[in-house]
């Protein structure tokens, strides 16, 4: 009786274990798949042809870096096979990428193995084909003056530049030399920056406004390699219109990207400076992503695309013509000329018209952030002072010629009116901006009422006008 339990219990177990040795190995294999999937490679993953994973790994470069989970929904019975059912999710930048595949396994020596094929990894994707992850740049916001008038808006540029592709790998660092000297930079950073950019890259060395092209000589058209390329980038009317002020774009630094937390990467254009950096954020928009099918050719397809917000306008009360003008009559003073700005404001709104500055600044905005001894324009807190310290604004002060302080003589400027000299009230000494009668006061303050005066003026505080100063 023992025997014929024994026998009954086998045939069960390898009765159901037929089950098991044709369901449990291929939804091993399937998870086995799933999980090299995961982490861009299928080294681990028994395949029907080791070539297979060289041509996946082709495949997947584009995305190495990008953070993908995939999942076996389903495994069903084929024809002398198995298909497995994934379900992919990429955690592309600011969005979620999902999509299911099918997978093909077959039976082999025992052992189930992945019939690997491109559209595996993504629908529709064909052999020759690779996946590349671009990030789409928003559309940055005008800068625009009073009235509306684009300040700042897209203008057409020309990008002179070495295209990689089309030189011999032998010829990179002389044909970088060569475009370096033609355009007038330094060769040895280029070279080096021509030699770190990727085989097929075109590597920029000089951006020129579409109507400066010109000032690029033949010797550039010679050189092996080299390409102008159209573009257009955010410009003001002319390179010095309001420079200081509007400020610049460029590519991000290393700390602009670190301290972004993961809104700008490398590569990506901001302001880095003036009012361009000021209202980055809103001028930048937000950008967009998208994945291409790259064929061997070049040619691509898109796969996925997440579009981004476009920047926003940022008005300014700048007035174009008034600025312009401003410039000119700066102009005259030439580079060799005195550090100069000229800032105009209209009094009923306190509406900024013009901040220009001299040739002669070199790139310092002297309009709006240069700090300079006040003079007589301090005579507002001064007096601010006084009055709070109990002097009434038609109260006699000495107007007197000279005075002195501290072992030093001070007097008032050259053409002060003589009839406003002697014991005149507050009010007529800050009009005709009287140097000896304020001085003479000083023994009416202490010693921190002239600071006290000043930041409630808002000097000396930490505030923000809108604008970098």
């Amino acid at each position: 009786m023992r025997l014929v339990a024994l026998f009954v219990m086998a045939s069960m177990t390898l009765t159901s274990g037929c089950s098991v040795l044709t369901e449990q190995p291929v939804e091993g294999a399937a998870e086995k798949l799933a999980a090299g999937l995961a982490k861009h490679t299928l080294d681990d993953v028994p395949l029907t042809s080791d070539s297979d994973r060289a041509r996946h790994q082709r495949l997947v470069t584009g995305l190495a870096d990008t953070p993908v989970a995939v999942e076996v929904v389903d495994v069903t019975d084929t024809d002398g096979g198995a298909t497995a059912t994934l379900a992919w999710t990429w955690e592309l930048p600011g969005v979620s990428w999902e999509y299911t595949t099918k997978a093909e396994l077959a039976e082999a020596a025992g052992r189930w193995e992945v019939d690997w094929e491109p559209n595996m990894v993504t629908p529709d994707l064909v052999e020759g084909q690779h996946l590349v992850l671009e990030r789409v740049t928003a559309e940055r916001g005008d800068i625009l003056g009073a009235g509306g008038v684009p300040l700042v808006t897209e203008r057409s540029v020309i990008r002179f530049g070495l295209d990689k592709s089309q030189v011999r790998p032998a010829r990179w660092r002389s044909s970088a030399a060569r475009i370096a000297r033609a355009l007038d930079i330094d060769a040895s950073s280029y070279e080096d920056r021509v030699e770190a950019y990727g085989d097929r890259a075109f590597v920029e060395a000089l951006v020129l406004r579409a109507e400066d092209r010109d000032q690029v000589g033949a010797a550039f058209a010679d050189v092996p390699g080299a390409a102008a390329i159209e573009d257009e980038i955010p410009l003001a009317p002319t390179r010095e219109f309001a420079a200081g002020l509007l400020g610049k774009v460029g590519e991000a630094t290393a700390e602009i990207v670190q301290s972004s937390d993961g809104a700008v990467l490398a590569g990506d254009q901001v302001g880095l400076s003036g009012l361009q950096a000021r209202y980055d954020r809103r001028l930048r928009g937000n950008p967009g992503v998208r994945v291409l099918a790259v064929d061997e050719s070049g040619e691509s397809r898109v796969l996925f695309r997440h579009g981004g917000r476009p920047g926003r306008a940022l008005r300014t009360t700048l007035d174009p013509e008034l600025q312009q003008r401003a410039e000119n009559a700066l102009a005259t003073l030439g580079a060799g000329g005195p550090h100069s700005a000229l800032v105009a404001i209209r009094p009923s709104t306190g509406e900024v018209l013009a901040a220009a500055n001299g040739l002669a600044n070199a790139g310092f905005n002297a309009a709006t952030a240069g700090q300079y001894a006040p003079g007589s324009t301090f005579k507002v807190v001064t007096a601010l002072a006084l009055l709070r310290a109990g002097l009434g604004a038609e109260d006699a002060l000495d107007c007197s010629p000279t005075t002195v302080a501290d072992g030093r003589t001070f007097k008032n400027y050259d053409d002060y009116p003589p009839n406003a000299v002697g014991w005149i009230t507050l009010t007529d000494v800050v009009a005709n901006s009287c140097n000896t009668a304020l001085i003479s006061e000083r023994d009416r303050l202490a010693d921190d009422d002239l600071t006290t005066a000043a930041a409630a003026l808002g000097m000396g505080v930490d505030h923000d006008l809108g604008f970098p100063a």
